[in-house]
């Protein structure tokens, strides 16, 4: 399965951010009516933000649970069924929920580096 590597979301939002904070340093100090603007939406704008990562956690919490009684069943009747004509239609099965469980790691892994989050592959991977 082909992985996305997007972080223009993340990116936007801490581009945003910086574009803030350096108009306010670039100023007297005090914020002007424009700085004041954009300071009252950048809390606005980091709530939905947090707020879509959090729908995003309980989502693919959600697909993992049925994902895994959905194979787990699979298995157990695999095992059970004695017509050998049934099984590759359970191998089937087993392998599309495979693949929708490898469809859902890859969402938490975009939606942790969307958020500037360690991915489990970075854990895996450091040194």
């Amino acid at each position: 399965m082909k992985s996305h590597n997007n972080n223009s979301g993340r990116n936007h939002h801490v581009d945003q951010q910086n574009s803030v904070k350096s108009e306010i340093a670039n100023s007297d100090g005090l914020p002007s009516e424009k700085d004041h603007g954009h300071i009252q939406n950048a809390p606005a704008e980091e709530d939905k933000f947090n707020n879509l990562m959090q729908i995003s956690k309980v989502l693919a919490h959600d697909l993992n649970n049925l994902l895994t009684t959905i194979l787990a069943n699979t298995q157990l009747t695999s095992l059970l069924v004695k017509d050998e004509e049934l099984k590759p239609y359970l191998d089937a099965v087993e392998e599309a929920t495979g693949e929708a469980g490898e469809i859902v790691r890859e969402f938490q892994e975009s939606m942790s580096a969307l958020a500037g989050a360690p991915t489990q592959r970075d854990i895996l991977n450091h040194p």
